[in-house]
């Protein structure tokens, strides 16, 4: 057995975790009755689904070449996957997320932007991690993960005081960058 691996067996366990989240997340939506709420407008469904799938398409490709690059730049300056997983690649997959977030809170649905967030790093840590280890283990150097592991509980403890007054502040959102 090999030491700090993420194995396979012990990969399924995520799987449940996100397939049993998705469900009670949906079954506890509202849905909004505002003015501006639009409606579902069946002529435009066709353009949505190929907006939809040309997005998908875009997003693939983006991906593979942000991970090449990522690649190639580990290697050009002798630096480990782990850092630029946690850097360069960290960074480039949450700029889409970032772009939805602004978008949705400068059109007045902020919570998208939050539930976009949460959703993506429940989805990466359950889903993404989960599969990925189901597929080959993961090797855990737990001594090189103590500080970011630390940050994002540190993170997670932070937005969730945040939120027990009901929303984030301006100085809130700036604590958030700046940390």
């Amino acid at each position: 057995m090999i030491e700090n691996s993420f194995f396979r067996p012990s990969a399924i366990f995520p799987c449940p975790g996100i397939i049993s989240f998705t469900p009670g997340i949906i079954s506890r939506c509202e849905v909004a009755h505002s003015p501006d709420t639009v409606a579902f407008d069946e002529s435009g469904s066709e353009m949505a689904f190929v907006m939809f799938a040309a997005g998908l398409v875009a997003l693939i490709l983006g991906g593979e070449f942000l991970v090449r690059g990522a690649s190639a730049v580990a290697r050009q300056f002798g630096l480990s996957p782990l850092v630029i997983g946690l850097t360069i690649v960290g960074f480039g997959t949450s700029a889409p997320e970032l772009m939805v977030s602004l978008q949705s809170t400068l059109s007045g649905q902020p919570d998208l932007a939050l539930g976009n967030a949460l959703g993506s790093n429940i989805a990466n840590i359950l889903l993404i991690l989960g599969v990925t280890a189901s597929i080959a283990p993961i090797a855990l150097p737990f001594t090189g993960l103590r500080r970011d592991l630390g940050f994002m509980v540190l993170a997670v403890a932070a937005i969730w005081l945040m939120l027990l007054g009901g929303k984030v502040s301006h100085v809130e959102g700036w604590l958030l960058v700046l940390g």
